[in-house]
Parts: C-alpha cells; structure tokens; sequence
C-alpha cells in the first residue's frame, strides 16, 4: 500500500475552448459536454466545425466539472466534444482501479470545493485535481472495495425506490378514503410518513407478551375513535433496541393501511405509555417541525371526519 497523487497516476486532460460562435441546436455536428451536461448525461448544444481529436470524448469516459460544484461523473452520453471547465480523467497507471478511483475522488472534490472561496462561482484548477494525494492498495484490494461500495448504493437506490413506492401507496390511501387532493397537499408537506421495522427483528408471536418494557401496536388498539387499549401486547426491551424506526414520538398520527383501512389514533400526553411501536398494517405521520402539535390535532381531527 502507497501514497499517490492523481497527477501521479492518471493524465487531466481540460477541455477546449470552442467557439460559440459556433455552437448550434439544430444537432448539426457533435455534441459539446459543457458543466451542466456532466451530471445529466446528455447535451442539447452542438459544434459545426474542425476540431482537435484529444477532446473527443467517448461514453464511460471519467469527467470532472472545474466550476460551481466539484463532481466526477462518467460520461453516459454519445461522442461528444470536451468544452472548457470540464476535464477528463484518464488513468496511466496499471496498478490504478478506475472503479476504485471513481469512488475515492468525489470525497477530495468535496472537501476542496468547501475550502474554495467564491464571490460568484468556484473555479478548480488543473493543479489542485493533480495534487490529490491518497493511498493506493493493491489492484485485487481496490477492486473489492470498489465492489462493495457499488453492492451499498444498489442497496440504497433500492431501498429510496420502495420508499418513494411506499409513500404513493399511502397517498393513493388518502385518496381513496378523502378524495384526490382533498388534504394530502397539506400532509406532504408539514409531515414525514414512516413505516416499521419489516425486517428480521420484526417480533414474532413468541416474542409478544401481556406485560413488558414497550407496547407494539395491532389493528385493535387503532379505531375509527382513535388509541384502545382493551388488549395490549408487548415487546422486551431488547427486542426494542433491534427495531430500527417505528417507534413513536408525542403528537405522532397512527394511520392503518391494512385490514381496516383509514383507522387514526393520537398519540398526546393522554396516552400514558411511554415506549409504543407500530405493526406492519400501520404508518406514522410525524409533523416536519419539531412541537408542531397543532398540526398534528388538527389533521387528526380532519382524518376522524
């Protein structure tokens, strides 16, 4: 394992200075991959005219934007031509890992660009991309980290899709039961909707008991007139800590959207237990500000009509 620097490693190639003049979107010509092209993949701006070989760039390509915001993205358009404040990174060095290198140099670009004083935008030069010094393991190291950074964000860009997925099936709820429109605009924006913990930990039958540390919620305890506490069952206190979200706070809204759908309850100081979870036929909604309790007692009462 060593010390490298980029410059060390990879040749920065900074992009041509074309003249506008020149520029059409009339798709007349090759595409010119300006800054804000980078992160969109794709650019509507094209350049009739002779230009240099070097600053064609080719899809998968590593580009980095050198004003405003600091990001190292692959190119995932067509041939394209490599306009100015946008550079191409590309590695000489066989020891070197391009996915390895496209996970480390975001972190650096951030740390340089919250370091840059602007008046009006931030510039990056050349020099500092070539100055970025970090260690370097082996190839078959690089490799494997490289791999298990790339299983994290396929797992993370999985899960915000259910999220999203998630919470238009609440909203389709709300819909069916109030009618398109009729408050979600309101919901969506003053709360945040959580589900429960559904994974491994999720308690199981043997693990609920008539008396212990935490109550975990089932359809009856949520009515058309709010909490019932008729029959209770609980969790330990370890079992609780396994749980990950679910648990509510003081002036959370409990909705049901299973069994029967559109149930609410408010969870105020009224309610005398302290540590209370939900089930997996269940939501919260949590105002976005915190002692907002007003807007909580107010959508519950709108819920309950």
């Amino acid at each position: 394992m060593k010390k490298v620097k980029l410059g060390e490693v990879c040749e920065i190639l900074s992009g041509y200075a074309f003249k506008s003049s020149q520029f059409n979107d009339n798709k007349i010509g090759l595409p010119l991959i300006r800054i804000r092209d980078v992160e969109r993949g794709f650019s509507d701006t094209y350049f009739e005219g002779t230009y240099p070989e070097e600053y064609l760039i080719k899809n998968g390509d590593l580009l980095i934007t050198m004003d405003g915001s600091f990001i190292l993205k692959k190119w995932e358009g067509d041939l394209a031509l490599l306009n100015q404040r946008v550079c191409k990174i590309k590695i000489t060095d066989k020891s070197v890992d391009e996915g390895y290198i496209s996970w480390l140099i975001p972190k650096f670009l951030k740390e340089i660009e919250d370091k840059t004083p602007f008046v009006t935008v931030k510039h990056l030069s050349v020099a500092k991309i070539k100055d970025i010094s970090f260690v370097l393991p082996n190839k078959l190291e690089q490799k494997l980290i490289a791999k298990k950074l790339n299983t994290i964000s396929q797992i993370y860009d999985f899960r915000k899709i259910q999220s999203e997925k998630f919470n238009e099936l609440v909203k389709s709820r709300f819909n069916e039961m109030f009618g398109e429109n009729k408050i979600f605009e309101s919901i969506d924006n003053l709360f945040d909707i959580i589900d429960g913990d559904r994974g491994k930990n999720y308690p199981k039958s043997d693990e609920l008991f008539s008396e212990e540390y935490c109550l975990f919620l089932n359809t009856k305890n949520v009515t058309k007139n709010g909490f019932s506490f008729d029959t209770k069952q609980f969790i330990t206190k370890t079992k609780d800590k396994l749980l990950r979200k679910g648990k509510l706070e003081r002036y959370d809204i409990v909705l049901t959207i299973r069994g029967t759908v559109g149930n609410v309850a408010y969870y105020d100081e009224l309610i005398k237990y302290k540590h209370l979870r939900i089930n997996s036929g269940m939501v919260i909604l949590r105002p976005k500000t915190p002692n907002h309790n007003w807007q909580s007692k107010n959508l519950w009462k709108n819920l309950k009509l």
